[in-house]
């Protein structure tokens, strides 16, 4: 038992063989199937456009800065931040109250920041803590410290045991006046890596010079040429996806954007659909107490500029890389602090500061996009997917025919499954080879074997029915029977003898006359890896030498007399 295992796991190999199947269900399943892959394969490569490889584009020489507004506009005063402070009184909490007291124009310095990156901040809404602090002499009951900090409405804070001196602390906070009217302006650019055949290929560009610089090596600047005169055209989008206007323009070609790509802030924020007065439920704290959506003035946001870079289907009239410049914004608490100081401590200890905790309008910038190009390697990897793809219902039909059809399937499986063992295919050779002796006796007219004319005579009762149709004719059968007399007359003496007969019967078995006489030639020398791999059903040389001696006596056959056993044995 364990040896029948062994050999039927581990003495069998597997070598395809296809089965052709005759099954109109079948059929139809497969070919709604393949039709399906084929539309699913036309959908695929059309719609990722397999033939085109992406690389994404980075930032390239983008700046960023600020612009002092129209000074008529920012000292007015009849603005609703300047002259109705209370519509701005925002309760986070119950506990926690935000009021602005007054509006001011900021001084050179505090009007906005730089952050790090590319990012600017307009503070929009001040709190602000100033400390004074004084020498020990000047801290007593009515000195100079007590009668400073009570004209100035400040707290005194006294400081504790075994510590010198004394502070007066004042705390106010207010709105920054007419931001809106200060803008900022950009020049931007991109480059992209990885393009081409190799991934050597870098392109470049910007928005404020008419041409393109290519390399092929490497991003070295004494590397990159200028290729061609090609102009970068920058597009401001809203967030509603609607061209929106700066200064009057919403397109900027390279003569337009000599100095910088921008307007005011309230024009930037009129894109994004915003303004400084706008409320945001979302900006909510969710606190009991609250008592509204808090302004934009009051938290600050995010005011975000996405660059996205195009070189091709960017459905503009533009024969060239386009540049959608996308404006978003998002209302958050927005904060940062700054401290100054008005006067340095002294040895005394006196000295002056301000701590300002800040919200206002951060301008964010950054760069996306992708550059579409052709790549060979793309297109030949889509194929081959494809041509997975198209085959796959063979398969799945095939493993359907094979497995679920119950006694179709069995016999499916025995078709396309065959086994292959020497010995049987020998033994069933031999009883072929008997069929055809038999067979060339009955038709042999005489000793030379079967005539020309027996052929023709027998091929012209085959196509009877072919002959009286008219679609063969005696001339046409007399050709046939010539090319298959060429076959089984090789010497052409017009007979086929008994070898010639048989030969040709048996010509489509898998084993031959001949191969199955050097099977069982004892004496042939035999090759090293044929007596590694020897069939084990026909026996080892020696055990087919002691079958030869003992029990199975040479037999020597006369096609002459076949015909005459086989009568007398009927």
């Amino acid at each position: 038992m364990l040896k029948s295992c062994l050999s039927d796991n581990f003495g069998t190999v597997w070598v395809p063989q296809y089965a052709v199947i005759r099954n109109s269900r079948l059929g139809i399943l497969l070919w709604l199937l393949k039709l399906g892959a084929a539309l699913w394969i036309v959908y695929s490569i059309v719609a990722s456009r397999s033939w085109n490889n992406i690389a994404k584009p980075m930032s390239f020489a983008t700046e960023l800065w600020q612009k002092s507004g129209d000074p008529v506009f920012k000292n007015r005063d009849d603005v609703p931040h300047c002259n109705d402070l209370a519509r701005y009184a925002y309760n986070y909490s119950s506990n926690y109250h935000y009021q602005p007291a007054s509006c001011r124009k900021m001084p050179p310095g505090e009007d906005y920041a730089r952050r790090p990156g590319l990012e600017i901040l307009y503070p929009t809404f001040f709190q602000d803590q100033s400390t004074r602090a004084f020498a020990t002499a000047d801290c007593g009951a009515g000195g100079a410290a007590e009668a400073f900090c009570t004209g100035e409405g400040g707290v005194m804070e006294v400081p504790g045991p075994g510590l010198a001196g004394c502070a007066c602390t004042q705390s106010e906070s207010y709105f920054a006046k007419n931001v809106e009217s200060d803008g900022f302006f950009l020049s931007h650019g991109y480059l992209v890596k990885g393009m081409g055949y190799s991934g050597s290929h870098g392109q470049r560009a910007r928005s404020r010079l008419p041409f393109v610089e290519e390399t092929t090596e490497d991003d070295r600047s004494d590397r990159w040429q200028r290729k061609r005169e090609e102009e970068l055209l920058t597009i401001i989008k809203g967030t509603n996806g609607q061209d929106c206007q700066l200064q009057g323009r919403s397109r900027f070609y390279s003569q337009d954007a000599i100095d910088g790509i921008g307007g005011s802030l309230n024009e930037w924020l009129s894109c994004a659909g915003v303004t400084l007065d706008s409320q945001d439920e979302r900006a909510r704290s969710g606190h009991p107490g609250e008592n509204m959506a808090p302004q934009a003035r009051l938290t600050g946001m995010t005011l975000q500029l996405t660059l996205s870079y195009m070189n091709k289907h960017h459905g503009e009239n533009h024969n060239g890389i386009v540049c959608f410049l996308r404006v978003e914004s998002r209302q958050h608490w927005n904060s940062d602090n700054l401290v100054r100081y008005g006067s340095l401590p002294d040895k005394t200890g006196a000295t002056s500061m301000r701590y300002s905790t800040r919200r206002g309008v951060s301008v964010v910038v950054q760069a996306e996009g992708a550059f579409s190009f052709f790549d060979s390697t793309s297109l030949n990897n889509a194929v081959v997917n494809a041509v997975v793809t198209f085959n796959l219902p063979d398969l799945i039909v095939a493993l359907f025919a094979m497995s679920c059809l119950g006694v179709l399937s069995e016999i499916y499986s025995k078709t396309r499954c065959k086994e292959v063992e020497v010995k049987a295919q020998c033994q069933g050779s031999l009883t072929r080879m008997l069929v055809a002796a038999a067979v060339f006796k009955t038709f042999a007219a005489s000793e030379k074997g079967v005539s020309s004319e027996q052929v023709f005579g027998l091929l012209d009762g085959i196509f009877r029915k072919h002959r009286e149709d008219g679609v063969l004719d005696q001339k046409e059968i007399s050709v046939l029977a010539s090319h298959m007399m060429a076959a089984l007359d090789p010497n052409g003496d017009q007979f086929a003898d008994f070898d010639e007969f048989v030969k040709f019967f048996v010509s489509s078995e898998v084993i031959s006359v001949h191969d199955m006489a050097q099977m069982y030639d004892i004496d042939r020398r035999r090759p090293f890896l044929e007596r590694l791999f020897h069939d084990s059903s026909i026996g080892h040389r020696s055990e087919l030498t002691a079958q030869v001696g003992k029990r199975l006596p040479r037999v020597t056959i006369d096609p002459k007399t076949v015909g005459s056993s086989l009568q007398e044995s009927e």
